[in-house]
């Protein structure tokens, strides 16, 4: 298996020298590995898997992957010749945003290397599912120390209005401690949680948050990164 670094600046995930063939599969499971640690804690999902739907006997939909903002980065070689590198197993889109943004590369380019990426087609189409997903909006009042903060729940892509049950907030500092945690039981009619914290931010500190949002299917649960306070 190849050996994978994730550059949070840069957005790149790297896929070390003399490696140069990765899987789909690989990407996946290396970047979900990375995603559960403490130094992700501040990124947002930018990983996105649809497929590998059991078709009977034996056989599946094919995986396909999609990485908004990120891209993936073979090591530079020293040159002066240049080495074939190859994404397998699959598919691997880029996109620019969010998973309706504009496309992009998904590999990045490097020094003396040259990409393949071996899409995977099937007769059938299959439209990739939108992830269920908490939001959290945030403005802060700096002169009163105010946190205001507006909760609400996609499904589908679509907001939840109906059978909402409540939404927790818990805020984190950057070295993981947590801060606070806030709930609050009543949506509005768009199906909205505002809520206020009185809580103080340090200028030039980054924060993230971890929204759960409860309806009648369940809870979603996201992790947001907070622009830092000034």
């Amino acid at each position: 298996m190849p050996t994978l670094s994730f550059d949070i600046p840069s957005q790149e995930i790297r896929v070390a020298a003399p490696d140069l063939e990765l899987t789909i599969q690989e990407l996946w499971d290396k970047s979900q590995e990375f995603l559960s640690t403490h130094e992700a804690m501040s990124v947002s999902a930018f990983i996105f898997g649809a497929g590998k739907t059991d078709l009977g006997g034996g056989d599946f939909v094919g995986i396909t992957v999609t990485l908004v903002d990120w891209c993936v980065k073979f090591d530079d070689r020293a040159g002066p010749s240049t080495v074939v590198t190859s994404v397998r197993g699959g598919n691997l889109v880029g996109r620019v945003g969010s998973l309706a943004g504009a496309v992009q590369h998904p590999v990045c380019a490097s020094d003396f290397t040259f990409n393949i990426i071996n899409q995977s087609t099937s007769p059938a189409l299959i439209a990739a599912p939108i992830p269920d997903e908490s939001f959290l909006e945030v403005a802060y009042d700096e002169v009163n120390t105010l946190i205001k903060m507006g909760a609400w729940l996609e499904r589908e892509g679509a907001v939840v209005v109906a059978g909402l049950v409540d939404a927790t907030v818990t805020w984190y500092n950057a070295d993981g401690s947590q801060l606070f945690t806030v709930n609050d039981v009543s949506p509005d009619a768009n199906g909205h949680f505002e809520i206020e914290v009185t809580q103080a931010l340090a200028a030039d500190e980054p924060y993230y948050t971890v929204v759960a949002v409860q309806d009648a299917s369940g809870t979603v649960t996201t992790r947001h990164a907070v622009p830092t306070a000034t």
